[in-house]
């Protein structure tokens, strides 16, 4: 929560704060974007990140290889509509 209040809820400021705070950055990070998409949506997120992750290359998860995060995220937004 101190991520999105000292950052004014801006995306990528909000996460590059979160991404420098020890121990615990990338719970921080998960947990500070996860509240932002859900409350400002896609638009809010810098382009150039969501094409950086928007097809996975299956490395940990080879089930998601080549996958649209994108797609998946409308598809489950429409299953709580």
């Amino acid at each position: 929560f101190a991520c999105l209040r000292l950052s004014n809820s801006d995306f990528r400021s909000s996460l590059v704060l979160a991404g420098n705070f020890a121990r615990d950055a990338d719970t921080i990070g998960a947990v500070a974007g996860a509240i932002l998409g859900a409350k400002y949506g896609l638009s809010s997120i810098p382009p150039h990140w969501v094409e950086k992750v928007r097809r996975p290359s299956g490395t940990c998860l080879q089930f998601t290889k080549g996958l649209d995060i994108v797609t998946i995220g409308e598809q489950l937004a429409e299953l709580v509509r």
